[in-house]
């Protein structure tokens, strides 16, 4: 994505969730001259309404929302943000898409309730991840309403035994328009010397890299506590490091569908309470090179 003049879609529904992310992309936008458009998205009103019941009734709905969302746009009047707005009718995960390829939307930020319950949900799964799992552009989920405006501290999850090397061009990226510590961390399963040097080898060729783009950078190693998960062990982390945003990597999975999220990546999408940057794998400017360091 372009972190010059982007353009940043923003779902919101009103809730607490959506308004924080609306707080965040209007702070983004004041980093990179960055323009914000605000998405409401109705869905269709029942097949069994009357014609002229439900034309009234779906003018009203837009009508008030049209007020709501001018009055949000006007609390950030004076910060030098242009903010417009745009209503549609539709499934929401899916419209927010369509309006994101409409718009050439440079990135999405957007508030979730966290993992949904219930077998349907779980089948059918939130809003969030429904957008993150189909698009290509950038998507920042906000777990929560409270949150930092700006990001300090930036954690970067990397498995280093992979290839995939983007997301510490994004880290690095943004930590350069914020002044943010990048906070590089990978999780050992292993007792294994040999592997465990390698791996340390591998963190510290990512650790040069950024420090040598003229960032603060921090790297760790950390292990989980008895049965916890990968995603808990790095979310616990997080907290510790007072994180302001998570950076993960999606994964591709064409027999399955056109864009799969990765179960630990769904993880921390649904239970950080900390921000989380989902980038989709695609070539980028800023690149480590050496074989065996993935991230």
């Amino acid at each position: 994505m372009s972190y010059q003049n982007p353009l940043i879609l923003v779902p919101t529904g009103f809730s607490p969730q959506s308004l924080s992310a609306v707080d965040q992309a209007v702070s983004f936008a004041k980093h990179t001259k960055g323009k914000v458009m605000l998405l409401t998205v109705t869905e269709p009103t029942s097949i069994w309404s009357g014609f002229l019941e439900k034309d009234e009734e779906n003018q009203l709905i837009r009508q008030k929302i049209e007020e709501k969302l001018r009055s949000l746009a006007a609390q950030y009047e004076g910060q030098g943000v242009e903010i417009v707005t745009r209503i549609e009718e539709g499934t929401p995960y899916e419209m927010i898409k369509t309006v994101a390829d409409e718009e050439d939307a440079d990135m999405i930020i957007m508030g979730t309730n966290g993992a949904p319950k219930g077998m349907r949900k779980r089948f059918i799964g939130s809003n969030a991840m429904r957008v993150v799992s189909s698009t290509q552009r950038p998507v920042v989920t906000i777990k929560g309403a409270e949150h930092n405006i700006g990001i300090k501290n930036i954690i970067l999850p990397l498995d280093l035994t992979k290839e995939t090397k983007q997301k510490v061009g994004h880290a690095v990226t943004l930590a350069k328009l914020y002044g943010s510590t990048v906070h590089a961390v990978s999780v050992i399963d292993t007792n294994d010397d040999f592997v465990v040097k390698h791996l340390k080898a591998n963190m510290r060729q990512v650790h040069d890299f950024i420090e040598k783009e003229g960032v603060k950078v921090m790297s760790d190693f950390i292990k989980r506590i008895g049965d916890e998960s990968f995603a808990s062990a790095l979310i616990h982390y997080g907290i510790e490091k007072e994180g302001d945003l998570f950076v993960i990597m999606t994964q591709e999975e064409t027999k399955v569908s056109e864009f799969f999220v990765g179960s630990l990546a769904q993880k921390i999408i649904y239970h950080s309470p900390i921000p989380v940057l989902s980038i989709r794998p695609k070539q980028l400017t800023h690149t480590v090179s050496g074989g065996g360091l993935g991230v």
